[in-house]
This record gives C-alpha cells, structure tokens and sequence, in this order.
C-alpha cells in the first residue's frame, strides 16, 4: 500500500515538476522513550541534539515549489520504517546501513521510473554527504546537489596537488561573484535580501555506486559567502555550460536555502501515521470484520 500511494503522488505531481524544480530529500531520525521495546527498532543519533537513542527513521521527497508565502512543498514520496533486525549501532551516516540505504535508493530510483528521466535536482543536507550517496544519483542518472560537511572529506581541487577539506578551499579559488539571494531566517520564518559572493570549481571526488564499484568523478563545487557563514555545495551539474553561470550559481544556491524550511514528518502527519499502521499490519496477525 505504501508503494502504491507513492506512485500515486508521483503521477499527480507530472505536471508541476519540471527539469530544474528542486526536490528536498530529507532523512529524519525519530526517537521514542520505549522504541527498544518494538520490532525492527534501530540504533540513532538525536539529529539536534546528538543524543543516542533507539527508534525508527523517516525519509521523504517533496518538490519545492512557489507558493503565497514564498515556498510550498508538493509530496513526492514518504516512508517509515526500522531495521529488518534491531541493532544497538549507532552511526552518523545512516546510509552505511544497507537496510537504511536501500530505501534510500528506491527513493532516487522511484522518481526517475515515474517521470521517464532525470526530472528536477535532488537537494540534500549534510546527512547525506555520502560517497554512496553521490553514486547512487548518478548511477540513477539523477542531477543532486549535497551540502558538504566542512570537514568531513578531502577534495582535490584541479590543478592543486594535495586534497582538502571543504572549509580550506575558499583561499585556492580565484574567481568570486557578488549576488543578491532572498535569504531563509528560521527563527523569524521570514525571507530577506542579503548579499553573498560566490566562486566554484571543479573536484574530484570517490563515488561509490549501487554494485559496490568505486569510481573517482570529476564533480562541481560551489562555495558561497556571506558574513561569516560559509556554504559548500556539490553537485553534478556543471556551471561553465550555463548560458549565465553566476545567475545559475546563484539559482542552486537558492535551491538549497528552499530546502531549509525542512520537509518534517510532523507536516505530513496523515502519512506518517499510514505507514506506521502498515508496518504493524505486517508484522502483526490481525483479524478484523466488518459489519
């Protein structure tokens, strides 16, 4: 039943997702006081706090569109679930466990099967800078664009002989343009001008793909500034092929800062609660009638 109202939201939302729509792919761990004691219940992190409990995890995509307040959300795919057995291991990247991952995949996967291509950009948080992560979009011949964690992994950056983190890259980029971006405040949930210099360049990076092949692929990394707040930005779309590449630089960053209003669980409540009792439907004997 889960599978079948997904495709459903995927067929309504045809019309309405087009090739550069961003689509929020967001991973949400959920905890409960007495999750050790349910089937299936995983080991996780507290994803604000980092405090370890026991629980299931939430994944879900939705298209950002426009909306009267600035940005809606259309529901493209939501599933809850546990581990097919329960584990005490309690992992920053939820992606290393294949239960986790798999699900994952069919929700790359799904999208594209639905749409007949590579319909929108996949826009992910730093849970999801993952090297099967980046693989898994592209084996999908997927578009995706990750905000990196500022030292989590090495890049090399063309032209320099040793790799980096992401936060040591600003200094080695030469070629910075200044823009105005409508900025996401989410203490106030209000939307403001603010000016941001943005430079990119090209880095190689390890993918890894569904059938465990490791490959290193040319990939894009854009670098935006403003203050001192500093955003790191993969993707495989490539900027210099743009007909304006700062106004396209610009454009993947404002999809990204869209993705800040978080597609929640608590926003698709309806769902949440389905899947939970489909889920229990499974793993339950049930016997009802109905008179």
């Amino acid at each position: 039943m889960p599978g079948t109202v997904n495709e459903g939201l995927l067929r309504d939302a045809i019309p309405h997702v087009q090739v550069y729509t961003p689509i929020a792919i967001d991973l949400t761990d959920t905890q409960r006081p007495h999750a050790r004691k349910t089937p299936g219940a995983e080991g996780n992190y507290d994803g604000s706090t980092g405090t370890p409990g026991w629980g299931y995890t939430h994944i879900c995509a939705a298209a950002v569109m426009p909306s009267g307040s600035g940005v809606g959300f259309l529901p493209l795919y939501q599933e809850t679930y546990g581990l097919e057995h329960a584990t005490g291991e309690h992992k920053d990247d939820p992606l290393l466990v294949d239960s986790s991952f798999a699900r994952y995949e069919r929700v790359v996967r799904t999208p594209k099967d639905v749409f007949g291509g590579p319909v929108g950009i996949a826009v992910m948080d730093r849970g999801m800078d993952s090297q099967r992560c980046f693989g898994c979009e592209i084996y999908h011949r997927r578009w995706f664009l990750v905000r990196l964690c500022d030292h989590r992994r090495n890049l090399l950056i063309a032209g320099i002989p040793a790799a980096m983190y992401p936060a040591d890259a600003p200094p080695h980029l030469d070629d910075w343009h200044k823009v105005s971006c409508r900025v996401f405040n989410k203490k106030t949930r209000l939307w403001k001008m603010r000016k941001c210099r943005t430079a990119w360049c090209t880095v190689i990076v390890p993918v890894q793909y569904p059938n465990g092949a490791v490959e290193d692929r040319p990939l894009t990394l854009v670098v935006v500034r403003r203050g001192s707040h500093t955003v790191f930005l993969l993707t495989n779309l490539t900027i210099d092929d743009a007909e304006d590449p700062v106004a396209f630089a610009k454009m993947l960053y404002v999809a990204f800062l869209a993705r800040f209003h978080r597609v929640h669980p608590g926003r698709h409540v309806f769902y949440t609660v389905f899947t939970s009792l489909t889920r229990i439907w499974a793993c339950m004997p049930v016997v009802c009638s109905l008179h």
